[in-house]
């Protein structure tokens, strides 16, 4: 007799009629990039803050696009063809910066390196211990960062390319929230990333 499916399993699952392409994300990308009105991969905030045992209501702010086709051809973004879309938030009193990055070549977590380094205030052989505990996560496990403000979670990508969510709590590596319900959120926002 088997027990109840495991969480990855229930993840992969759920991702499989869920995924986010690179192409996808590049096309909302885009449409932020021209109309910002608001964040086109529809994370409901507040339903993640409430499964994550969170209090308080969610309103967004800013959308910023980032887009290969619009980079310099030796920027970082034009190297990996990827795309970043960053939608800022305010939750309990604290920013919440949730960052979707995909990319054709290499890993998106490599693209978004240096901005979980500055929001964790992390040095390089920090940065690098993260970045390897993150790899053996695999798809669908938040990993936070020492500092506990920042999460990272791989998805898995419809076709080809690689997605990745950092989720960013708090101002200068501190937030209120334990990193339970940060890890909580993460999960949550990760399955409605789509």
């Amino acid at each position: 007799m088997s027990g109840p499916p495991s969480w990855a399993a229930a993840f992969a699952a759920v991702a499989e009629r869920t995924r986010l392409s690179v192409s996808g994300l590049r096309d909302k990308a885009r449409g932020a990039a021209d109309h910002a009105s608001g964040c086109p991969v529809h994370y409901d905030l507040n339903k993640a803050a409430a499964k994550a045992g969170v209090t308080g209501t969610a309103t967004s702010g800013r959308v910023n696009a980032e887009l290969d086709e619009n980079a310099d051809k030796d920027a970082p973004i034009s190297t990996f063809k990827g795309v970043a879309l960053e939608c800022d938030y305010r939750l309990a009193g604290e920013p919440v910066s949730i960052e979707s990055a995909a990319v054709e070549h290499g890993r998106a977590v490599g693209l978004m390196a240096p901005q979980i380094s500055a929001d964790a205030a992390m040095d390089t052989s920090e940065l690098k211990a993260y970045l390897n505990k993150l790899t053996k996560a695999g798809l669908g496990t938040p990993v936070l960062t020492p500092s506990g403000n920042v999460a990272t979670i791989g998805l898995p990508a419809d076709g080809a390319g690689d997605i990745a969510l950092v989720i960013t709590f708090g101002v200068d590596q501190h937030t209120a929230l334990t990193g339970h319900q940060v890890s909580g959120m993460t999960e949550e926002l990760a399955h409605q990333a789509k």
